[in-house]
């Protein structure tokens, strides 16, 4: 891509062009992306205007929350490399479960993760459908389903991203799981 002198000398001087400055803006971005609460915000928008718009006003909120997730990890990811992409994907995700506008308290679903694990790898979200859909068709439960894959969240990312994303992998799938038990959507009630 050919840039103008002006966008050149703007890149590569010495505060803009700072690797540092451009680390800290994006994981700034990815945790304010992260700490929009989605669910909130939508029940306030649709809700307050006309109570019957609830129900279809909620089937926004799961692909808004993936697009959260997905936006600021893939610019990181495009723009600083695949460390800076899972260092903004981790910022997001703790943005997302630890909202400061909710008193640290934050979204229970694992929708952001799915647009975070897109974001990263296209196949490894493959991966991670199919074993979702399989741990829900076969117990009859999201839940379920939603643990099976969080327990397994490591794998596919290790496979396509290495250690560094078998790292997040497993931070996130922890995430999951507690914020599953906290949700309080136990197998008990299966």
């Amino acid at each position: 891509m050919h840039l103008s002198p002006q966008m050149e000398a703007l890149l590569h001087n010495g505060f803009y062009g700072n690797y540092w400055v451009r680390l800290t803006a994006a994981l700034s971005f990815a945790f304010l992306m992260g700490s929009i609460p989605i669910g909130p915000t939508v029940r306030w928008l649709f809700c307050d205007l006309d109570p019957r718009y609830g129900r279809a006003a909620s089937a926004f909120v799961p692909p808004l929350n993936a697009l959260k997730g997905f936006v600021p990890t893939i610019i990181a990811f495009h723009g600083g490399g695949e460390i800076v992409g899972l260092l903004a994907a981790f910022a997001c995700t703790l943005g997302h479960y630890y909202c400061p506008w909710r008193r640290f308290r934050g979204g229970r679903s694992a929708d952001l993760m799915a647009g975070i694990v897109l974001a990263l790898s296209p196949p490894a979200a493959a991966i991670l459908f199919a074993f979702w859909l399989v741990g829900t068709v076969s117990s009859g439960s999201q839940v379920v389903g939603t643990g099976f894959t969080a327990a397994l969240l490591f794998f596919p990312l290790w496979v396509f991203l290495g250690a560094p994303g078998a790292l997040f992998g497993i931070a996130a799938g922890a995430a999951i799981a507690l914020r599953l038990g906290v949700d309080g959507q136990t197998l008990e009630r299966l």
